[in-house]
């Protein structure tokens, strides 16, 4: 795999081509609905695009194990038509449940959830910023009782609020005595035996600086990652949950329903960033990508007490265009660039280019690993050994310049050493492997005008780059990169 391949599909990053196409699913799957519940109670699930009177010859239910769910009546988990019921939870009972629905007339749908039984408590925080708080019922609490004419109650710290009978309880002037954790329970009768559905509900009265947000799956951002087998691999799962969130969210990983943790030759690490904002990363390593890895489905889970995110992703071999690589190196290209001094619209330019356009194509659809700083790093790993280590394992160094990137004076070059810029540090080490080590080829990227200083302010040795082969130019809102004749993608001769 030269560099000149590497640098061809750079120039294809905003075409049209694409290395392969996805096959239509048979059965359409609707997308998973995930619950949490605590251990010992009961829940009646019905999935919104279901109907609860569908004909029992028309659906199957399916446990976590793949086994057909009965209709009997006498066990914990049974169904009638599109609704499943599940009876007094225990924590084994936690995993996949789907249904398969097959109509008259031909179609086919794949209906899923996730259970998640818990022994503690879940505690979903009451997020309104008013005098009076509004304390709503969970939904799965209120369409329960709905659906099976249950009896609503309230209890705060397990102790009745009587005459609350209501799906919305309201308190008048929350004061501080008024925290606490206020629970909405739902008591319904199934053939003739008594159960409880609940939700819980965390109220901390003003002081502290808690912001609850919808989870939100950072990354992976694509369905597919390329893999080479016999290789070992990182696979990262970030969530943000809110601003200073201390509880109630974490970041996992499951290979076909089942937690990563359990699975020999899989190992997981979780951390989260040293920030406000609270950003959960779990890192998946394998240790040998396998044929039974190209065959799993893995799952970023985000999970908190009001929800549960995920986003799907599967390991793909690589196209044959791309020859498998011997030597032991990870990444294809490190990704340099640098953010200071921009004014926004350059900034923008070069978020929307790093995170999006190049990565499009090169990663997505062909196949190339590209290691990029703020993206691939673990949160917490040291900042000098992180840059050195993923140099090492990156066979170029990938430049992207922008108007003024770049330091401009020596004391500057010093001081976004120890400051962890991006930009400063990378480049010095980037350049001392390409240059004086000679074990990285470079490719460089203009994005938009070189500004009026041009190439003058540039560390000596990246001038020096660019006298022997100017950089490809990839001009504002162009359709393609307009590169010079000695950007022709030969390695350099340093």
């Amino acid at each position: 795999m030269d560099t000149s391949r590497l640098l061809l599909l750079v120039y294809m990053v905003i075409t049209t081509s694409e290395c392969s196409e996805t096959a239509e699913p048979e059965c359409y799957d609707l997308d998973t609905q995930y619950y949490n519940f605590n251990e010992g109670e009961a829940f009646n699930f019905v999935h919104d695009n279901l109907n609860i009177s569908v004909p029992d010859e028309e659906i199957t239910w399916f446990n976590n194990n793949q086994t057909e769910i009965t209709a009997d009546e006498n066990e914990t988990v049974h169904y009638h038509g599109g609704s499943l019921f599940f009876l007094n939870l225990l924590p084994e009972d936690s995993g996949f449940y789907s249904a398969r629905h097959n109509t008259s007339s031909g179609e086919c749908t794949n209906y899923k959830i996730r259970v998640y039984v818990l022994k503690k408590f879940v505690y979903e925080p009451i997020n309104n910023s008013g005098i009076t708080k509004k304390v709503t019922c969970p939904t799965h609490v209120r369409r329960t009782c709905a659906k099976l004419r249950g009896k609503l109650t309230w209890n705060k710290d397990n102790k009745t609020l009587h005459g609350q009978n209501e799906s919305t309880l309201w308190v008048e002037n929350a004061k501080k005595k008024d925290e606490g954790i206020y629970t909405c329970v739902c008591a319904w009768t199934h053939n003739g035996k008594k159960y409880n559905t609940s939700g819980h509900r965390s109220l901390i009265v003003p002081g502290d600086l808690v912001a609850y947000r919808k989870l939100e799956i950072i990354s992976p951002t694509n369905e597919e990652q390329f893999a080479d087998e016999g290789v070992g691999i990182k696979l990262y799962c970030k969530v943000y949950c809110g601003t200073n969130m201390k509880r109630h969210c974490n970041a996992s990983w499951e290979a076909n329903g089942v937690s990563v943790d359990r699975i020999e030759g899989y190992s997981q690490v979780v951390t989260k960033e040293p920030s406000n904002d609270t950003i959960f990363t779990a890192v998946l390593t394998i240790e040998k990508v396998s044929a039974k890895d190209f065959a799993a489905e893995f799952k970023c889970l985000g999970i908190g007490s009001i929800e549960t995110v995920h986003a799907n992703l599967t390991l793909k071999r690589r196209e044959s265009i791309i020859p498998l690589v011997t030597d032991s190196r990870v990444y294809d290209a490190y990704v340099v660039y640098q953010t200071q001094s921009m004014d926004k619209v350059t900034e923008d330019s070069l978020c929307q280019f790093i995170t999006k356009t190049l990565p499009s194509v090169l990663e997505v659809k062909c196949g190339y690993r590209l290691f990029i700083h703020g993206r691939d790093d673990i949160p917490g790993e040291d900042r000098l050994e992180l840059v050195e280590d993923r140099m090492q394992q990156s066979r170029r160094l990938m430049v992207l310049l922008t108007p003024g990137s770049g330091p401009e004076s020596k004391e500057e070059t010093l001081t976004s050493t120890r400051d962890s810029l991006i930009g400063g540090f990378d480049w010095q080490v980037g350049l001392h492997h390409a240059l004086l080590q000679r074990e990285m080829s470079v490719i460089l990227i203009q994005l938009g005008a070189t500004g009026p200083q041009g190439y003058s302010h540039l560390p000596a040795g990246l001038q020096h780059l660019i006298q022997k082969s100017a950089p490809m130019r990839w001009p504002e809102g162009s359709r393609g990169a307009a590169a010079s004749t000695h950007a022709s993608g030969r390695e350099f001769d340093t």
